[in-house]
């Protein structure tokens, strides 16, 4: 049993690296940004300035998961975000993404 099943059809009539536009969302609306994504990497940011030991995934996965639905939302890809989104993407996303955004806060961000 496929944990999201993803409309095929659907999945063709995008022509774009879905994973990255999302994580260009996730940074660039505003009220996103504000309301998840910053508090979550301040978090982030936090426990790795504190040597607290954190579950990146557990951390991540939340704010990614409201980013895709509010993404499938405000372009109207699907009924469902599920019907697009893989759990391929939404791993593509979490990889993508902490390793960015780790390698920024090793830099000083996020303070």
């Amino acid at each position: 049993m496929k944990l999201f099943e993803v409309d095929a059809e659907l999945s063709k009539k995008i022509n774009y690296n879905l994973p990255e536009d999302t994580i260009v969302y996730m940074r660039n609306e505003p009220m996103f940004y504000r309301k998840e994504y910053y508090p979550v990497m301040t978090k982030m940011a936090e426990a790795h300035r504190t040597n607290k030991g954190f579950d990146p995934r557990a951390l991540l996965m939340p704010m990614i998961n409201k980013a895709i639905e509010s993404y499938s939302g405000k372009y109207k890809l699907a009924p469902m975000s599920d019907d697009v989104f893989t759990e391929e993407h939404r791993n593509e996303i979490f990889d993508k993404l902490y390793k960015e955004e780790i390698e920024e806060i090793r830099k000083g961000e996020y303070q």
